[in-house]
């Protein structure tokens, strides 16, 4: 790790760090507006509490982002803001009591913006990333296994299945499958998903029943909610 950190740029790991610090308050900001506005304002349509949600996502990825352009265009780097902090302040207050105060925020500054922290605080965070991108391929590979031994549904279903993705808007064709490694129905796949059923719902569950549930899944994959998740 040391090998690596004393070759990366240290100006790199001073935006993304600055980034970091400031989505802690920007994302605390975002999801506390999503909840006032859900839970305060009471919107009750689904629709709008879900694409409320949506964007709320959509704008927690674009913040560190817009943060590292203002960081960039900034007219003093991150790492002179003690420097600036402590000359402003010595300026506005004389006494010595002030001059002891500024000193020690201005040693905290530099303890916080030092190269070894910021990269400390990078490499922590890209741990996490990576932990969380295993753990996501994970989930896909396995979403894969649980396909291989699906089956296709009997010649009712698989009607029935047409004409609720024809009546939704949702290309199903034959992808609305039986499997016995599925305890409940689920959708899964990002290009060609598909709905598995557990085989014991097909003795358990009247028709009828089975095709709302099919219908509730073909409104995940119409929604997007595989790429979402």
């Amino acid at each position: 790790m040391s090998f690596v950190s004393d070759r990366f740029p240290p100006q790199i790991a001073d935006v993304l760090t600055a980034a970091l610090a400031h989505f802690v308050w920007q994302g605390t900001v975002l999801s506390l507006m999503l909840f006032f506005a859900v839970r305060l304002i009471r919107i009750r349509s689904v629709q709008i509490r879900y694409l409320m949600s949506v964007t709320t996502l959509v704008l927690m990825g674009l913040a560190p982002l817009l943060t590292i352009i203002w960081h960039q265009r900034s007219l003093a780097p991150i790492h002179a803001i003690g420097t600036t902090v402590s000359t402003s302040a010595v300026l506005a207050h004389t006494q010595a009591d002030g001059k002891a105060v500024m000193a020690e925020v201005n040693q905290v500054f530099a303890f916080f913006h030092g190269p070894e922290i910021q990269r400390a605080i990078m490499f922590s965070w890209l741990g996490g990333v990576l932990i969380f991108t295993a753990r996501l391929l994970f989930g896909y590979c396995f979403t894969l296994w649980i396909r291989t031994n699906a089956q296709p549904l009997s010649d009712q279903l698989e009607g029935i299945s047409c004409r609720l993705g024809e009546r939704m808007g949702v290309p199903i064709g034959k992808r609305v499958l039986i499997s016995t490694r599925v305890g409940q129905a689920v959708a899964v796949g990002f290009f060609r998903p598909v709905v598995l059923l557990p085989v014991s719902w097909l003795t358990q569950l009247t028709p009828e029943v089975l095709e709302a549930v099919i219908a509730h899944e073909l409104a995940h994959i119409r929604r997007w909610d595989l790429w979402v998740n």
